[in-house]
C-alpha cells in the first residue's frame, strides 16, 4: 500500500500542523438505523483498536461498523483496501449508551479482518511507561477544523487536575488527564479542535484519548488516562481476542451458487449432513448448466466470498428436490440435496455434520443464521404457534415451523437478510430450514421446513450412498460383513431414524463414519 506522504499536501498554521503520526489513526463509523456517528481510534494491533466509546454491534444485527486506516484524509470514497468491518467490542463502562464526559472512557474494537500493517505508512501505536505531567509539550492527533478533514497535531496544554476537578466535580482525577487548546484560555467550546477518540499525545507518548463529551461547553477537554488503565486495557484484549466474531454454528454450514466469468452468485446456505450431502432448500433448477457456469460449495469459515484466500470450493452436479417444481414452490415443503463431487474435509472446529433430528425437539432459544459483513452470524427468532401462522398464512403446507424476528424492523428483517437454506437452531439442534420466499413479507412469518418431519424422505435419498460406504468401512477395519458391525459398543451408535430396526442402526453407524 503506497500512500502519499501528509507533509507534502498541506500547509500548517499556528493551531494545526501536518503530522506523520496520522500512520497510527483510524476513522472510526458506525450507523444504528436511525444516526451514523464517527469518531477517531488509535491501531493496539492487527485486529485491535482503541477508542474512547464505540457500542456492541454484536448486540445489534443491523447496525454496520467500519474502519478506515492508513487515510490522511477522510474521503467521501475511500479505497476498499483500506476499509475494515467490525462488530464487537468491549467498553470500560459497559452498556451505556451515551456516556457522561466525565466518565472513564475506553472501548476496544474487534475487526473482522486485520490491518496490513508491513506498510511504513501504517504502525500500532504503544502503550506508556509513565503518565504526563503539567510541563508535557502535548498535542492530540485527530481530525482538524482548520485545515478540513486532514488528520493533524493540535497543540494543547494540560490543565492542573484542582482547577479540572473544580470544573467537574464527579471527575476521577486519578484515571483522567484534562487539556485546553493552546492559546485558547477563555470560556469556550472546544469541540471544533477536538475529535472524539483522538489520542493525546505528551513527549512522544501515548497519554490518553479525548472523551466522549454529549454536552460541549467548556474550554477544557476531558481526557482518559491510558497509563493508569493499562491492566484494564491489557486484560480485556485478551478477553476480546478469544471472542468468536461468528456463530459457533458456521461449522455446519455451506453456501452453494455458481461461478461464470470469475464471478461468484450465491444461491442459498446448505448443511452439512455427511461429507458429500448437503441438506438444504429446493435447489432452483437452471437450463443449461454447464453454459450459465461451474456450480460450486463453499465451506470451511465463517466468512463468505469476499475473503477468496480462504475460500474452499467444491463443485456439484447431482441433486433432488422434495418438489418437482422448477422453482421454490412458495407455499410447499422446500427441501432438497446436493451430492457434492468430492468429500468435504472434515473438521471439528471448520467443517462438520449436524446430526438429524430424532424427535423431543423444544422449539425454544431458536436462532437462524444469516450474512453480515460477509461473516456468518446468528439471530434470535421466535416460533410463532400453528394456528396463527395458518390464520396468517392460510395456503401454507401442514408440516412446517414458521419464524420471524424478534423485533420486526423494515431494516432488518427476514426479507431483507435471511437466505433460502440457512438452518433454524433451536436447543443446539437443528430444527428446520429457511424456504425462500418470493414475493416476500417481512411482517408475515417466514416458513421453514420441519426437518424432523421429513427425515424418512432425507433416508430414503441417502441409502444409496450409504450402504456402499458402510461396506468399504466394515472392510478396512477388518469386519466380515456391514452386519457386525453393530458389535461395536453403543456409545458409537449415533442415534438416527430409519425404517426398520437394522436400517436404523446401520444408518446410525454409517451416519457416524461416512
Amino acid at each position: 500500500m503506497s500512500l502519499c506522504p501528509f507533509n507534502s499536501t498541506i500547509e500548517g498554521n499556528e493551531l494545526e500542523q501536518p503530522t506523520d503520526l496520522d500512520k497510527w489513526i483510524v476513522w472510526i463509523g458506525w450507523d444504528d438505523g436511525r444516526h451514523r456517528y464517527q469518531t477517531n481510534g488509535v491501531i493496539l494491533a492487527e485486529k485491535i483498536i482503541l477508542t474512547s466509546y464505540a457500542p456492541d454491534l454484536m448486540k445489534a444485527p443491523k447496525s454496520i461498523g467500519r474502519i478506515v486506516y492508513g487515510e490522511t484524509k477522510m474521503p467521501d470514497i475511500f479505497r476498499k483496501e483500506n476499509v475494515i468491518n467490525w462488530s464487537k467490542s468491549i467498553n470500560y463502562i459497559a452498556d451505556v449508551l451515551s456516556p457522561n464526559a466525565t466518565d472513564i472512557q475506553l472501548a476496544l474494537i474487534k475487526l473482522n479482518e486485520p490491518i496490513k500493517l508491513k506498510s511504513p505508512d501504517v504502525e500500532a501505536i504503544e502503550l506508556p511507561d509513565r503518565q504526563p505531567d503539567e510541563n508535557s509539550d502535548c498535542v492530540v492527533i485527530g481530525k482538524g477544523t482548520i485545515l478540513g478533514d486532514y488528520i493533524v497535531k493540535i497543540k494543547a496544554t494540560i490543565v492542573h487536575k484542582s482547577i479540572c476537578k473544580e470544573k467537574f466535580p464527579e471527575l476521577d482525577e486519578n484515571n483522567t488527564v484534562c487539556i485546553i487548546t493552546q492559546g485558547d484560555m477563555t470560556d469556550g467550546p472546544h469541540c471544533r479542535h477536538y475529535q472524539i477518540g483522538a489520542p493525546l499525545i505528551c513527549d512522544g507518548l501515548f497519554a490518553g484519548l479525548v472523551n466522549w463529551q454529549p454536552r460541549c461547553t467548556s474550554n477544557i477537554t476531558i481526557c482518559t488516562s491510558v497509563c493508569t488503565l493499562q491492566q484494564w486495557i491489557k486484560r480485556s484484549v485478551r478477553i476480546i481476542n478469544a471472542f468468536s466474531l461468528y456463530s459457533p454454528y458456521a461449522k455446519y454450514v455451506v453456501w452453494y451458487g455458481r461461478r461464470r466469468s470469475g464471478v461468484i452468485k450465491q444461491y442459498g446456505f446448505g448443511i452439512i449432513i455427511t461429507k458429500n450431502i448437503i441438506l438444504t432448500h429446493h435447489i432452483e433448477y437452471v437450463e443449461d448448466a454447464e453454459v450459465r457456469g461451474a456450480r460450486l460449495a463453499v465451506y470451511g469459515y465463517p466468512y463468505a466470498v469476499n475473503d477468496k484466500s480462504n475460500v474452499v470450493y467444491v463443485e456439484w452436479t447431482n441433486y433432488t428436490n422434495y418438489s418437482d417444481n422448477l422453482k421454490p414452490p412458495r407455499y410447499e415443503p422446500q427441501i432438497g440435496l446436493i451430492q457434492l463431487n468430492e468429500d468435504i474435509n472434515l473438521h471439528d472446529e471448520f467443517a462438520t455434520t449436524i446430526p438429524l433430528p430424532v424427535g423431543g425437539r423444544n422449539l425454544r432459544k431458536c436462532v437462524v443464521l444469516f450474512y453480515k459483513y460477509d461473516v456468518i452470524y446468528e439471530a434470535p427468532v421466535k416460533v410463532i404457534p400453528k394456528k396463527e401462522c395458518k390464520r396468517i398464512l392460510p395456503e401454507l403446507y401442514e408440516d412446517s415451523i414458521c419464524i420471524n424476528w424478534k423485533d420486526v424492523d423494515k431494516g432488518f428483517n427476514h426479507c431483507k437478510n435471511l437466505i433460502g437454506g440457512a438452518p433454524l437452531i433451536c436447543g443446539d439442534e437443528l430444527a428446520g430450514i429457511v424456504s425462500e420466499q418470493r414475493p416476500c413479507d417481512y411482517v408475515k412469518p417466514r416458513p421453514c421446513v420441519d426437518v424432523f418431519k421429513f427425515r424418512k424422505w432425507i433416508l430414503s435419498n441417502l441409502k444409496s450412498d450409504i450402504w456402499p460406504r458402510l461396506f468399504w468401512f466394515s472392510i478396512e477395519h477388518s469386519y466380515s460383513t456391514p452386519r457386525q458391525l453393530l458389535t461395536r459398543p453403543l456409545s458409537v451408535r449415533v442415534p438416527f431414524v430409519g425404517v426398520t430396526k437394522d436400517d436404523k442402526l446401520l444408518e446410525s453407524l454409517a451416519y457416524k463414519y461416512i
